[in-house]
């Protein structure tokens, strides 16, 4: 038509490649973004296995103890625990203090994961190894040593991942074991008498709790104590014949069976 021809692209064009470009510079701050969620969630993650590779190895050492000992851990100091005990509390109080920085859930999950790791722990070692009323007792201390640790988190109810080890230690301590089969009677709740020297034990209620089958496969691999030694048992604290253990037992499997047949 005559008109000069103009070196620079239509404006439609212009408009095109601007948009272009905004939308691979957004693409590029999604990956950015997505790469930097991604790097957060390895490093929770080795976080947490780092945290219950250490909880394992020094819960090994308490699986090497003697768990049906002839004589008390500390004889003069009952309340004393083991020196693994220690370390792993020594070794939780640095890790969960250096997390303070960290997002709110891990603050909270690291600390609850590492305690249900050594409550469950603790559960197996008495699952899968003899002990007796001392080697209770010696647990009693390192679980005392747990919770007394766990009050003063700023994590709410962190005790609780404690509870069944509690629940356990209290009801070998009670002197009423053949309790705890279910008699389906408010007396149940009546049946167990706290001493001076330990913790109530657990009321009936609180029984329902823990696991039977656990608590069965547990109480076979319990060791009465020769009279020698049964004689520095606490006050309250009673020492079961095998015999008496092995009647808890045959009921307990009874119990477990007619569960097993009225869900079915």
């Amino acid at each position: 038509d005559g008109s000069p021809m103009s070196d620079s692209p239509p404006k439609g064009l212009n408009a095109f490649s601007i948009r272009r470009r905004k939308l691979r510079r957004g693409a590029q701050c999604f990956k950015a973004r997505l790469l930097f969620r991604q790097t957060q969630t390895l490093c929770e993650d080795m976080i947490f296995k780092l945290v219950n590779s250490k909880v394992d190895l020094l819960m090994e050492i308490a699986r090497e103890l003697e768990w049906a000992p002839k004589t008390p851990l500390h004889p003069l100091n009952l309340t004393k625990p083991n020196a693994y005990s220690e370390d792993l509390v020594t070794y939780l109080d640095t890790t969960f203090a250096s997390l303070a920085l960290l997002p709110a859930a891990v603050r909270e999950n690291v600390p609850l994961a590492c305690c249900a790791r050594v409550a469950e722990r603790w559960l197996d070692i008495f699952k899968n190894n003899k002990f007796n009323l001392i080697g209770v007792l010696n647990l009693g201390c390192d679980l005392k040593h747990f919770e007394n640790f766990a009050k003063k988190q700023p994590i709410p109810n962190l005790v609780r991942a404690f509870g069944e080890v509690r629940q356990l230690v209290n009801l070998l301590l009670s002197g009423r074991i053949s309790r705890i089969v279910s008699t389906g009677s408010p007396k149940g709740k009546r049946s167990f008498s706290p001493t001076k020297t330990h913790s109530p034990p657990p009321c009936h209620k609180d029984l329902e709790k823990i696991d039977k089958m656990r608590l069965l496969d547990i109480l076979q691999q319990y060791r009465s104590l020769r009279s020698s030694s049964a004689v520095l048992l606490p006050p309250g604290v009673r020492n079961f014949s095998r015999g008496e253990v092995a009647g808890v037992v045959r009921k307990l499997k009874a119990e477990i069976k007619r569960t097993l047949r009225g869900s079915a």
